[in-house]
């Protein structure tokens, strides 16, 4: 398997597959997060309202890892979202 031979996944794109193989490939990534095998790193972590801060940390280069926006209802987190860092 290709994956297992990767030091690190920015991304895998599986639109261009079969819907089958897509699950069967999101599956196998989710299963060696859970077993520790990949890890996700999470470098900073912004509400909605911070979104301009966000990009501007990325356009810096001061960002390392995925940077996530998350939507806050009632003060309770209700989505998130990942800003691709590259």
């Amino acid at each position: 398997m290709l994956i297992a031979k990767c030091l690190t996944i920015s991304g895998y794109n599986t639109v261009i597959q079969p819907l089958t193989n897509q699950m069967r490939a999101s599956l196998a990534v989710l299963e060696q997060i859970a077993d520790s095998v990949l890890q996700v790193v999470l470098g900073q972590s912004y509400t909605l309202t911070e979104v301009a801060a966000a990009h501007q940390a990325i356009e810096a280069g001061h960002t390392q890892g995925q940077v996530m926006l998350t939507v806050l209802s009632a003060g309770k987190s209700v989505g998130c979202c990942c800003i691709r860092n590259e």
